[in-house]
């Protein structure tokens, strides 16, 4: 992989069939793309037992962010909760400064531009998903471990679907059998307070039972390259359900009310360049909003544009997205809509392949 792709891309994926994983398109299909799949796979949806089309059913995504193992990395989690309140389906990663002279490293898109000016360069930001195999390398190598870093994770996350989120905490660290972590039940413990906090929520609706959807995660240069973009996508069939999306960029340490991702305080912020914190937009709407409007004249706060670019893409056909209908997204007044909206869409097509 050459540095240009490094740039712009930090998860390899694939296309398969006909997906233009370049493209976009409106979701104004939303609910009606989604019936029409109801055995998640395409076709005539199946008839309920009233002989009618399937009922529609509501599922949120909590986005939220954590300190799960140890101060030297924070955690990512995007959560699928059902009407109920059940889980349908879990995306967990997280991130840690690496040595910058490792070839094998894929940094976080950005990394070796504007984006990688708030860091000392020493290092890179790296998703550990993104790196397993290195960083499982230096799991064994340090600490002994006789398993992959992604291969307990996902043991993690297949062990909370099904279960509410407060039924996963105050676990004892063994208590995945298919996951090595000695922090597994920390993963698992954080999902709770980030559902309850509903700060980050993204809504969408699927038919059946919900064991037929997929979530897929990717980091993208969406926006110019001072930042980052991560998506996780949710899934049926090749229907986008809903996505959620946010963008980490380093901010002045002077601003005001400002919030960084957990352990920016503690080991992982030691990596900052003076005057610099990594910090999450969602996170810190006002103050970036604000900023936006002082600086560009926005007219809109950026997490409103953003919910609209996700309620945009939500119900569409992973393959029927077209750029030209996302350049322009109601709602939403960000230049950027297409990169947001294709960073999304990749990140579906990555659910879409798995399943």
């Amino acid at each position: 992989m050459n540095q240009d792709t490094k740039k712009s891309f930090s998860r390899r994926h694939f296309v398969k069939g006909s997906i233009i994983v370049g493209a976009g398109a409106i979701g104004a299909v939303a609910l009606a793309a989604n019936a029409s799949k109801a055995d998640g796979v395409g076709g005539t949806p199946a008839a309920d037992e009233g002989g009618g089309t399937p009922a529609a059913k509501k599922v949120s995504m909590y986005r939220g962010y954590y300190p799960a193992h140890g101060e030297k990395a924070f955690t990512q989690a995007v959560v699928a909760v059902d009407e109920a309140g059940a889980i349908l389906a879990l995306n967990i990663d997280e991130y840690q400064y690496m040595d910058s002279t490792v070839s094998q490293l894929l940094p976080v898109p950005n990394a070796t531009r504007g984006f990688g000016n708030g860091n000392n360069p020493e290092v890179w930001l790296v998703s550990k998903s993104d790196n397993d195999a290195y960083y499982s390398e230096l799991m064994a190598t340090k600490g002994g471990a006789t398993q992959g870093f992604l291969t307990s994770i996902k043991a993690i996350e297949e062990f909370a679907v099904g279960k509410k989120p407060s039924e996963l905490t105050g676990l004892k660290p063994d208590a995945v059998s298919g996951s090595t972590l000695v922090d597994t039940h920390n993963y698992l413990g954080g999902l709770d307070e980030i559902v309850k906090a509903g700060q980050f929520v993204s809504e969408g609706s699927y038919i059946g039972d919900g064991t037929d959807l997929e979530m897929g995660r990717v980091n993208y240069a969406a926006h110019g390259s001072n930042c980052f973009t991560n998506a996780v996508s949710l899934v049926q069939g090749s229907s986008l359900v809903c996505t959620s999306i946010d963008d980490f960029q380093y901010m002045a340490s002077t601003t005001p009310n400002l919030e960084g991702v957990p352990n920016s305080d503690k080991s992982f912020g030691k990596n900052y360049v003076e005057g610099r914190v990594l910090s999450s937009k969602l996170t810190n709407n006002a103050s970036y909003s604000q900023n936006m409007i002082d600086r560009g004249g926005a007219t809109q706060d950026w997490a409103t544009s953003i919910k609209a670019i996700e309620a945009a893409v939500a119900g569409g056909e992973v393959h029927g997205f077209k750029a030209s209908e996302l350049d322009a997204v109601s709602g939403s007044t960000l230049v950027d809509n297409v990169g947001y909206s294709k960073t999304a869409v990749i990140a579906a097509t990555e659910a879409w392949w798995q399943g």
